[in-house]
């Protein structure tokens, strides 16, 4: 995962220069795309420090590279996010999500309507290991309050299930419903048992909602993860 902990400037400013200096790249206006699949260590020490995880440096591609650290950095700035991760699907995204997140024996509450791969996923993926799946009508936070359950680890909230236009009103309506329903979750649960709430945006981009979404959410209280299809 790349940090960001830079959110100074512009939105437009950020989404252009963040993390790129021409000057480092031969005066490269456009940030080059890295095709290596494997990358060269100045010495032996360094590269057993890289892969023993002590210093961060490039490994293999799969793992990551300088093309994909700077488009996830200049997300995480965009969205004002601690870190970024890309993957090459929507489901890729929402799988090593899950799968990271969730254990045998927990339960993870989603809206009644889902796109089809990510039903699939839950209910013949995650469920075939343990992990009970429950869907209930998240467009009233009393439902995921009351749904909510000691097992209860993850809240997978698809963001078009209650987005209808996206004009400034409608995304300010929904970042407050979804605010209602992660509080719904906060309230007496200790920090060993947090819940995960993940977001999956499909229409809408989640630099024009996660902000709004932060400030009106309790972050002691559970994390937050967004997946963006």
């Amino acid at each position: 995962m790349t940090q960001a902990t830079d959110h100074s400037g512009g939105f437009a400013t950020r989404a252009i220069h963040f993390g790129y200096n021409p000057a480092e790249n031969q005066g490269a206006l456009v940030p080059p795309i890295h095709t290596s699949a494997t990358w060269t260590f100045p010495d032996v020490g360094y590269g057993a420090r890289c892969f023993a995880g002590e210093e961060s440096g490039y490994i293999y591609t799969r793992i990551a590279n300088p093309t994909l650290a700077l488009l996830e950095g200049r997300l995480a700035s965009l969205e004002q996010g601690a870190g970024a991760v890309v993957f090459g699907s929507g489901m890729g995204a929402i799988t090593a999500t899950l799968w990271s997140m969730l254990e045998p024996g927990d339960e993870v509450l989603t809206d009644l309507t889902l796109y089809g791969c990510t039903f699939s996923f839950l209910h013949h993926g995650l469920a075939r290991f343990g992990v009970t799946v429950r869907h209930v009508d998240m467009t009233d936070a009393a439902n995921v309050a009351a749904a909510l359950g000691d097992k209860t680890r993850a809240e997978l909230e698809r963001i078009e299930r209650l987005l209808r236009r996206a004009d400034e009103a409608q995304v300010d309506a929904v970042g407050k419903q979804v605010a209602r329903l992660c509080n719904a979750l906060a309230p007496g649960r200790k920090p060993q048992d947090r819940v995960y709430t993940v977001f999956s945006f499909l229409f809408e981009h989640g630099w024009d909602l996660m902000p709004r979404l932060l400030e009106a959410i309790d972050i002691g209280a559970f994390a937050t993860t967004e997946v963006e299809l």
